[in-house]
C-alpha cells in the first residue's frame, strides 16, 4: 500500500494506492474504491483495506481516498466537491496504476456519489453500486434517528449541533448547504440515461433496489443485481457502530468485477 496526498497544491486530497500482485492473467482496469461518509465510513475503513488487498491477490490495482473536507483531505465539503474528487481521484489511479480503464466501486453514499459521477458518461467501464442511498432524504433521517438514539445512550450527552451553518450526524458535522443538497437527491427518480454497466449489489433483498434496477433496465440501461452472502444492517439502530469484518461478499465482488470486465 502506498499512502499519498493527490490534486492541486491548494486543495490536496489523500489516498492510499495499492499495486497488483503479479498473476499469469492480467485484469481489463484499475478499481477507484469511493467509500460511505461519516460513521459508515470508519465501519467500512477495514472491509475496504481488506477488499484492496484481494484485488491486488488477483493482479487489479486499486486506489481509495477521502472527499475533499473529509478525512484527511482538504477542501469544502460541497457536493459538487466531493463528485470532483472522484474525477481527480480517478485521474491519480489511471497515472499510478498506467490504465486508462477505471471501474468505479461505490459503498453506500460513495455508491450515490459514483452513480452521478459517472452514470452519463461513456469512458467510464463500470460502475458497482453496493448498497447505494436511493433517498438523500430517507438517508439523513434515518441518520438523525440514529444519533438520537446513540444520544439516549450515553448519560449527559453533549447537544447535537443543528444551525443555520451546520449539522451534525452521527459525530460528523457537515455545512447546512451540503445536508440540503444531499436531502434532494433521489435516484429512483433519476430519469437520464445510463451509459456505463452498473452492477447494483445489496446486502439483503430490496424492492427499492430492485425497482431502481428495473426502471433503468426498461430505457436500455445495462445493469446487473446481486445480493451478497453478508447482511452488514446499514439500518440498524443497534449496530450502528460495528467494524464490518470481510466475509465471502468480498470474493464475490472480486468476482463479479472479472466477469463484467473480462470482455474488454
Amino acid at each position: 500500500m502506498i499512502p499519498c496526498f493527490f490534486g492541486s497544491s491548494q486543495q490536496q486530497l489523500y489516498g492510499v494506492y495499492t499495486p497488483p500482485e503479479p498473476v499469469n492473467t492480467p485484469c481489463a482496469a484499475a478499481v477507484l474504491l469511493c467509500p460511505p461518509l461519516g460513521q459508515e465510513y470508519m465501519r467500512a475503513h477495514w472491509l475496504f483495506r481488506a477488499l484492496a488487498k484481494k484485488l491486488s491477490s488477483r493482479g487489479v490495482p486499486s486506489f481509495r481516498f477521502d472527499y475533499s473536507g473529509t478525512g484527511d483531505s482538504q477542501g469544502p465539503a460541497t457536493l459538487d466537491a466531493w463528485k470532483e474528487s472522484i474525477s481527480i481521484a480517478e485521474k491519480e489511479l489511471q497515472e499510478r496504476s498506467g490504465f486508462e480503464s477505471i471501474a468505479l466501486l461505490g459503498l453506500r453514499f460513495g455508491g450515490t456519489l459514483a452513480f452521478l459521477n459517472a452514470a452519463e458518461r461513456s469512458d467510464c467501464s463500470l460502475v458497482i453500486l453496493w448498497d447505494p442511498v436511493l433517498s438523500g432524504r430517507d438517508y439523513l433521517d434515518f441518520l438523525r434517528f440514529q444519533d438520537g438514539f446513540r444520544r439516549g445512550l450515553v448519560h449527559k450527552a453533549p447537544e447535537r449541533i443543528s444551525n443555520s451553518e451546520e449539522e451534525e450526524l452521527r459525530g460528523f458535522v457537515l455545512p447546512s448547504g451540503t445536508v440540503r443538497n444531499i436531502s434532494q437527491i433521489s435516484l429512483l427518480e433519476y430519469n437520464h440515461p445510463i451509459i456505463p454497466p452498473v452492477i447494483l449489489i445489496s446486502s439483503q433483498v430490496d424492492q427499492d433496489r430492485d425497482r431502481f434496477a428495473a426502471h433503468h433496465r426498461s430505457r436500455n440501461a445495462v445493469i446487473r443485481r446481486e445480493v451478497l452472502e453478508d447482511d452488514f444492517a446499514w439500518e440498524s439502530a443497534n449496530r450502528f457502530s460495528d467494524l464490518i469484518i470481510p466475509g465471502a461478499s468480498l470474493d464475490s465482488l472480486v468476482s463479479l468485477f472479472f466477469e463484467e470486465t473480462s470482455h474488454e
